[in-house]
């Protein structure tokens, strides 16, 4: 071999490491961008929304709070901590009249759910911006019948299975 074709080897060879570089790069981007903004993975670890979700699935998380319709599955941000992100079912939307007393919760006068324990009575309107979310599976979880009802900022999104 001569001195030049081992330069025109060695050129293929950093054109084509140099391709694939900027292709991995570029699959990189697309991702974060997509998962940053549009959707994105999330493995179920609980059952607490018995029916609809089960432990050890994977769902996408639409993000954002537009279109939410009463039972979606939606994954909110704890008001509190911040930190922890609950599974939660939608019951009440903006407008809604809400009465959680004693052991029943009452959507617009009709009973949704039996809980034993709530610890954040409510009865009034929820306000522009407020929804009420509960869990199925434990009758005493966090949800809206513990922490009261979700700012709309705190909903990650809607989830699709």
């Amino acid at each position: 071999m001569d001195y030049q074709s081992v330069q025109s080897r060695k050129t293929e060879w950093k054109l084509i490491l140099f391709t694939l570089v900027l292709a991995l790069g570029m699959a990189f981007l697309i991702r974060l961008t997509v998962h940053s903004f549009f959707f994105f993975p999330l493995k179920v670890t609980t059952d607490s929304l018995q029916g609809q979700l089960h432990s050890e699935s994977t769902v996408f998380i639409l993000r954002g709070n537009e279109n939410l319709k009463r039972q979606d599955a939606i994954l909110v941000k704890h008001p509190l901590s911040g930190q922890y992100e609950l599974l939660l079912q939608l019951v009440g939307l903006p407008g809604d009249e809400i009465e959680a007393r004693g052991q029943e919760v009452r959507i617009n006068g009709r009973p949704i759910a039996a809980k034993t324990t709530i610890l954040r009575p409510i009865a009034g309107k929820l306000a522009e911006n407020e929804f009420y979310a509960l869990s199925l599976k434990s009758e005493d979880s966090m949800d809206s019948t513990g922490l009261g009802p979700f700012p709309g900022e705190g909903i990650v999104g809607r989830v699709r299975k």
